[in-house]
């Protein structure tokens, strides 16, 4: 059940990613950061939760090639857009940001499960 709800936050996660890339630029929210960081950050995060929140490793691979794939053709629907720009950059940034955050969320479940693994099998817990 909760990874149901994760799993619907994080398609509301996109959604936001796309309504903000495809309003009028005056209607954009902005932020003190570049857009560069923005797009970083954006995709990285929706990356890493997904990283975090879905069971194979596939899975986690298809959603960053999707993420990416959204990220172009968001860039691509910009330049119809009036006020806003597609940019090649933005793309990169994004792509970065995808890689990123899913690599980061499969290296925190990788290291929770050797973590797990270890105390299973030496039967020993962590006492400070």
């Amino acid at each position: 059940m909760i990874r149901r709800f994760l799993f619907w936050a994080s398609l509301a996660l996109i959604a936001i990613i796309v309504a903000a890339s495809v309003i009028p630029g005056t209607w954009r929210p902005h932020t003190p950061l570049r857009t560069t960081v923005e797009h970083f950050l954006a995709y990285g995060l929706v990356a890493f939760w997904f990283a975090v929140i879905l069971d194979k490793w596939w899975h986690k691979i298809v959603l960053a090639l999707a993420l990416v794939a959204l990220s172009v053709v968001l860039e691509l629907a910009q330049t119809a857009i009036p006020g806003r720009g597609g940019e090649l950059i933005d793309i990169y940034y994004s792509a970065a940001g995808v890689l990123v955050g899913t690599g980061s969320g499969m290296a925190l479940v990788w290291g929770q499960r050797w973590l797990m693994r270890q105390v299973r099998r030496t039967g020993s817990t962590y006492r400070p």
